[in-house]
């Protein structure tokens, strides 16, 4: 697609171009963090000083994590359903405590943070939708 200086999506510049995406989910934000799947089902961050392994995700779910596009906070499906928070700050990771990390009734469809990481939603297959807030990071 080409794209006009009004920011409009133009005409098809190449219409029968196939795209074919053969790598793991990747989500980065306007802050340089990058939180990829690895191919031993962890998440895995990447920070400006290094990467971090965030453990084990659900890394079949349709979306497995979310990463805030303005703040430094994720979220992470762990493989047993429980929904984790975690800040990050320089190369170290603050996790919600499981007290504050709600079990889900199913793998999530999509995940999206506000842009300040004040708030997550996350949706799934059944058509129902939460809201969560973390605590205690």
């Amino acid at each position: 697609m080409a794209v006009g200086a009004d920011g409009e999506l133009g005409k098809r510049v190449a219409p029968s171009y196939a795209n074919k995406f053969d790598s793991a989910p990747t989500i980065t934000n306007r802050l340089g963090l990058c939180l990829a799947l690895s191919t031993s089902g962890a998440g895995r961050l990447s920070c400006p000083e290094k990467a971090i392994d965030t453990g084990p995700v659900k890394a079949d779910a349709a979306e497995p994590f979310a990463l805030a596009p303005t703040a430094c906070v994720i979220a992470v499906t762990k493989p047993d359903l429980r929904m984790v928070a975690l800040s990050v700050a320089g190369t170290q990771l603050t996790a919600t405590a499981t007290s504050h990390s709600p079990q889900l009734h199913a793998s999530p469809q999509s995940m999206t943070w506000a842009h300040d990481g004040g708030l997550l939603a996350v949706s799934f297959e059944d058509k129902t939708w939460r809201v969560y807030r973390a605590f205690g990071l």
